[in-house]
């Protein structure tokens, strides 16, 4: 037994020798022939002269050429034209050229006031509505119609002459982040109104609206005896009066608010968007 074992190793040995053998034999005969190739090669090179010139390849290129290898030239084609007709002249670093003649066109830059402010309106416009019932009889058609109502929008007119940078709001409490804030008054940076008239029953009725940017001002309670003063929070404010004392609702921004609440002669809403987070929160003051 120890005899066949022993046999097998020395075989093993003598195959692993011959296949170490035969893989330097064949790295030996590679290199051999690199070598040979590469000489060739070199003996090739120096019996040649090469010429190194500047052609045409449709663009400029390096070409290498020998006596007997050549290359041809390709260019691209060449378009002469001509123009006939009026010139005007082009002035740049005290140098002038003739061109043809072209309109001249003024770029005025857009009012950048102007844009921000008509994009206000128009979305004031689209998102505050008048709502009506159905059975509501009003001369004028609705603006749209659908199974809850008539919907009017309001029309943009101006700034109000009588414009008051400040509106008074003293002892209205709304919560604002869990906290009670009492209002005091709104400082408004700007204002626009807009109107509606409307002929119901016969009667003409006039809907205003006034919307108020700016921020209010009032103090906030920590507790009942305890309070913060002068906090100020960015807000946008809408004041909303008609002389109709009917059933009807001011739609603003998707929030629904009853319009027949009397105040005095008139029928007042006065509602506001108060921006202390990210989202603006919705409330009806009065």
């Amino acid at each position: 037994m120890s005899e066949a074992i022993e046999e097998t190793l020395q075989y093993i040995d003598s195959v692993i020798e011959t296949i170490i053998s035969d893989m330097i034999m064949v790295r030996t005969k590679l290199l051999e022939a690199s070598q040979k190739i590469l000489d060739k090669i070199k003996s090739l090179m120096e019996a040649t002269t090469y010429t190194y010139r500047l052609g045409d390849l449709l663009d400029k290129a390096v070409k290498i050429e020998t006596d007997v290898i050549k290359h041809a030239d390709i260019s691209k084609p060449r378009i002469s034209i001509k123009y006939t007709g009026p010139k005007s002249t082009l002035f740049y670093n005290n140098y002038s050229i003739e061109v043809p003649e072209i309109p001249v066109f003024v770029y005025e830059p857009t009012n950048v006031d102007k844009g921000i402010h008509e994009m206000g309106i128009e979305l004031i416009k689209k998102n505050v509505v008048l709502k009506f019932p159905l059975e509501a009889n009003i001369s004028e058609s609705p603006d749209f119609e659908n199974a809850y109502g008539k919907y009017y929008f309001l029309d943009y007119e101006g700034v109000p002459f009588d414009y008051c940078p400040m509106l008074l709001l003293q002892g209205i409490k709304v919560s604002v982040l869990g906290f009670a804030f009492e209002l005091d008054h709104m400082e408004s940076t700007s204002v626009y109104r807009f109107a509606r008239e409307l002929t119901i029953d016969g009667t003409k009725h006039r809907f205003e609206l006034y919307v108020y940017f700016g921020k209010l001002i009032g103090h906030r309670y920590v507790d009942p005896t305890t309070t913060i003063e002068n906090i100020a929070y960015p807000c946008t404010l809408f004041d909303m009066l008609t002389p109709y004392g009917g059933r009807f609702y001011w739609i603003i921004f998707g929030n629904e608010v009853i319009g027949n609440v009397k105040v005095d002669t008139y029928y007042e809403r006065t509602c506001a968007f108060i921006y202390a987070v990210d989202t603006p929160l919705f409330y009806v003051l009065r």
